[in-house]
């Protein structure tokens, strides 16, 4: 994995080892190798085209989260990008990251992490607390975890 800093891991205990952690258990669990290969970046660092995206959250914490580039070969989702919002981390289809991100997806993951920083209990009940109570069925996506990530998404479109 291309962290930040080559050859320095990070403390077990460090906040900032959360998203490696997850990775490495993410991807060995669905029988990936390669791991390697994802290269990490604050989202501070992210190219200036995403800038606007980030900006737009309004939120100094955005900029401490990470961000995982994630070869194709090892990316299994329809979407290209993904949160883990409780390990302070975005995945992105790396084919998705080097284009123009023209529906803002980014900003859709970082919501995600932002709201979960906010209060993790909170989160996890909006999970499961439906957005549209005249919509029957699962709660996901129709829940207010997703109706917020989607509306700071809409809103950097607009901006």
């Amino acid at each position: 994995m291309n962290e930040r800093a080559p050859g320095v891991q990070p403390d077990e205990s460090d906040e900032s080892s959360l998203p490696i952690e997850f990775l490495k258990k993410y991807f060995l669990e669905q029988g990936n190798e390669g791991i390697e290969q994802i290269s990490l970046l604050n989202a501070s660092e992210v190219p200036l085209r995403f800038q606007n995206q980030l900006r737009v959250l309004n939120d100094e914490r955005v900029y401490a989260l990470t961000v995982a580039v994630v070869p194709d070969v090892l990316w299994e989702k329809n979407q290209p990008s993904e949160s883990s919002a409780e390990n302070n981390v975005v995945l992105v289809k790396q084919e998705y990251w080097k284009g123009n991100d023209e529906i803002n997806w980014l900003s859709h993951e970082l919501a995600h992490c932002l709201r979960y920083l906010n209060d993790p209990k909170v989160y996890q009940q909006d999970s499961e607390e439906p957005a549209f109570v005249d919509i029957q069925g699962d709660t996901y996506p129709n829940n207010k975890v997703e109706e917020y990530a989607f509306s700071r998404q809409f809103e950097s479109l607009i901006a």
